[in-house]
């Protein structure tokens, strides 16, 4: 990049965004016991099925599928858009501002990729320094 003060700018940008992506999700697997039961039981039934239909299917990729369903169904809706899910308080007819918006659903962006260990490319292509974070953060999925 040319321009130090865009870089600089980017680089300040990309720091804020790895650290709200980390609070998040150290919020969620810290919160793992609190998975309903049904929930867990679920996801375990599903691994089992996958892995009699597909047995020739690595853990990782059993793993991967089953993630992303639970990610994607029950988890992501409440991070885009906490205020549908009582999971921040609105009373006194606040509201969550644009700006808060954006950033939970970049947020929501990063944890997407992460759960389907997707890097980033494609239309995406200006987020690819945040690669090696999206396969750092994979792991902790798992």
């Amino acid at each position: 990049m040319s321009h130090e003060e865009v870089r600089a700018k980017l680089e300040s940008s990309s720091r804020a965004l790895r650290t709200a992506t980390d609070k998040v999700l150290n919020s969620i697997v810290s919160s793992l016991d609190n998975i309903p039961y049904g929930m867990r039981y679920v996801a375990k039934v599903l691994k089992n099925s996958l892995h009699e239909k597909f047995p020739d299917a690595t853990e990782d990729e059993l793993l991967k599928i089953v993630g992303n369903l639970l990610y994607y169904r029950y988890m992501n809706p409440a991070i885009v858009a906490p205020d549908g899910f009582d999971i921040i308080d609105m009373s006194a007819g606040g509201q969550l501002h644009s700006d808060q918006r954006r950033n939970l659903g970049s947020v929501a962006k990063m944890l997407q990729h992460a759960a389907a260990n997707k890097l980033f490319e494609g239309e995406n292509a200006h987020m690819t320094p945040m690669n090696n974070y999206i396969s750092q953060t994979y792991q902790k999925f798992r």
